[in-house]
């Protein structure tokens, strides 16, 4: 999250395009990441959309085997 999504999904955001974390969503801090779990699923791993046009370059090894698989292991 530190990496990819808290430049414009954190609490002060450094991406110069956002004056406010997109759709109020902010993804900071563990509890933040948990509750928001279902739309980083489906924006991150399921239809790639974020980050913005890849800005930072995710991997498919980070969706999938870091990102989703956190998430996953939260459901349980």
């Amino acid at each position: 999250m530190k990496t990819h999504c808290v430049m414009c999904h954190g609490a002060e955001l450094t991406h110069p395009a956002f004056a406010g974390a997109p759709a109020g969503v902010f993804l900071k801090a563990i509890p933040q990441v948990a509750a928001n779990g279902e739309r980083v699923m489906a924006q991150v791993v399921l239809n790639r959309f974020m980050p913005l046009g890849n800005e930072t370059g995710m991997t498919d090894e980070e969706r999938n085997r870091v990102v989703a698989a956190w998430i996953q292991g939260r459901r349980k």
